[in-house]
This record gives structure tokens, C-alpha cells and sequence, in this order.
């Protein structure tokens, strides 16, 4: 599922006054079979495009501050030295997939671009939907997005329009707090359970991540497992134990997730085993990908 606002085509004066000003956003995730993980994306891209048309009508407002928690609702003064793009008020969001598409990532940007561009905006900004700087964010990604830079080139108009790509959505630095907000009475231990990587720099990631929420790591796609931690952890004496999947959306991992946990509990009826659901859309996810769509490369 691909969502692709339509917007009024602008004059083209309209389209020199603002040159270098409007950017169109393109939101990357894997892509799955099930049908969920498009559903979400897709509704992320609409609440993300509904709030950048709001904070383009008032670019004062939040222009300068990162993600409130629930825990702490007052906005912060961001550190970062990134200045943010200006704001589009009438802004264009897509979203792609990497695998399970209908075409390529390359074809599936273009396509997007040509829309953008026509629509009068002179940027793309594409941000990968993946928690770890796994094999598809450094690896398979970046090539796609570099065919659709040569498009441009061999067109001549990559002085004109440009395509960019955003940090990941994991490089932000208050994204794990999604998962330990879900928790709000209190544990003896957590277990942060995450798909793993073949890169080294991946499980790196993981490791800092769970060391933030105060979690020992599962790894899905290695050892040490869900199972064998929590084994571990009741063997060391604790009763109540939280499960954090690190993981963006529901979907076939973390039904298997689930599943696993409703097993365990059968096993140790004794222990309390808290199941937080994964990252999930909402309002909080909505400020996250904002400060990485406004931020220069």
C-alpha cells in the first residue's frame, strides 16, 4: 500500500518563489507480507503529512524542540546541531518498501520524485522506517536512492531538484523510550527483544539500546534467545519480568513473540511476564520522524 496525496499543481512563479523551500518526505519501511505493517505505514505517513501541514501554517511553533514523552509532556530544547528545513504547508508524504513492492525501491522513489516535483516541490527527503544500521540500511538502501539520483543527473536537473536520505529512524535517541513507557508498574527485570543483525554495528545498537532501558537483549535471529533469558533470569530470582519488542510494528514476529511469552508463562505460572507491545504509530513516533525529516543531512 503506497500512499500518495494529491495537491493542487502550483504556477510555476509559485514554484520559483519557493525554490528550496518545499520538500516532499518518502518513508521507507522493509515491507511485509502482512497486511498490518502497510496498513500502519501508511497511517503513519498521513498523520506525519496532517502535522507537517499544521506546523507549516505555523512554523514557529515546535520548530526547535524534540519529542515530548508521556512521562514528561514538556517539549525540550533540542541540542542537536542541525538546523531544520524550512516547513512545507502543503506537504506531500509517500511511503515505499523495500521488499514485498510492486517494482524496485529505485523505481518506486522515482516514481514518488516525479509526483513531488511536478506538484512544485524540489526535494525528496527519504527516511529508512529501520531501528538497526543492519545489511538493508547500509547496504541495500543507499544504492536504490543512488539510481534515483543518477535519474536526475542524466536528466540534467540535479541542480534543480535533489533527492536526500535521512538518518534512520533508530539513530534518534529518544525512540526506546516508546517501549519502556508501556511499563508502568514496576519490574524486577526487562528483556529487550530484537530481531538481531549480520553487522556487528547492529547488535552494537541493540546492546546500547537495552543498556537505556535498563533490559538484558533477546536476540530473534540468535542466541542468546527470548526463551533462554528468561529462563536465566527466574533462575537469578526474579518473579515479574517486562518484554520489550523492539520491533516498529506488529506483525508475524511479533505474533511468534507472543506466543513464545504465553508458552513461558504456562511453564513458570509463578512468574509475571509483561508483554509491551511493539513501538506501534503514534503521536510520540509522529515527533521522532518529524526531527529526522527536518534535519540536514
Amino acid at each position: 500500500m503506497q500512499l500518495f496525496p494529491k495537491f493542487p499543481q502550483p504556477l510555476l512563479t509559485t514554484r520559483l518563489i519557493h525554490r528550496h523551500l518545499l520538500s516532499a518526505y518518502l518513508l521507507v519501511s522493509h515491507g511485509s507480507r502482512s497486511s498490518y505493517p502497510k496498513i500502519a505505514t501508511a497511517h503513519l505517513a498521513q498523520w506525519v503529512s496532517e502535522r507537517l501541514r499544521t506546523l507549516g501554517q505555523n512554523p514557529a511553533k515546535h520548530r526547535d524542540a524534540t519529542p515530548a514523552t508521556q512521562a514528561d509532556p514538556t517539549p525540550v530544547r533540542s541540542t542537536s546541531k542541525h538546523k531544520p528545513y524550512p516547513l512545507n504547508p502543503c506537504p506531500l508524504v509517500g511511503t515505499a518498501c523495500l521488499e514485498f513492492g510492486a517494482s524496485p525501491l529505485h523505481q518506486q522513489i522515482q516514481e514518488f520524485s516525479d509526483r513531488a516535483f511536478a506538484a512544485g516541490c524540489d526535494r525528496v527527503r527519504i527516511l529508512p522506517l529501520f531501528l538497526l544500521p543492519g545489511v538493508h540500511v547500509m547496504e541495500d538502501i543507499p544504492p536504490e536512492v543512488a539510481l534515483a539520483q543518477e535519474v536526475l543527473q542524466r536528466q540534467g536537473t540535479s541542480e534543480i531538484y535533489s533527492i536526500e536520505l535521512c538518518s534512520y529512524l533508530g539513530t534518534h535517541p529518544d525512540l526506546w523510550q516508546l517501549l519502556t513507557q508501556q511499563i508502568l508498574e514496576p519490574v524486577a527485570a526487562r528483556v529487550l527483544v530484537a530481531h538481531g543483525s549480520q553487522r556487528h554495528e547492529g547488535n552494537q545498537l541493540i546492546e546500547q539500546v537495552a543498556a537505556k532501558a535498563e533490559a538484558v537483549v533477546a536476540y530473534w535471529s540468535k542466541s542468546p534467545d527470548l526463551t533462554q533469558q528468561v529462563e536465566q533470569l527466574i533462575q537469578a530470582g526474579h518473579n515479574q519480568i517486562a518484554i520489550l519488542p523492539y520491533f516498529l510494528f506488529a506483525g508475524t514476529t511479533t505474533e511468534a513473540i507472543g506466543q513464545i511469552v504465553t508458552n513461558l508463562r504456562q511453564r513458570f505460572p509463578t512468574t509475571t511476564l509483561r508483554l509491551a507491545n511493539p513501538i506501534g504509530v503514534s503521536a510520540e513516533l509522529v515527533d521522532i520522524v518529524l526531527d529526522l525529516l527536518q534535519r540536514e543531512p
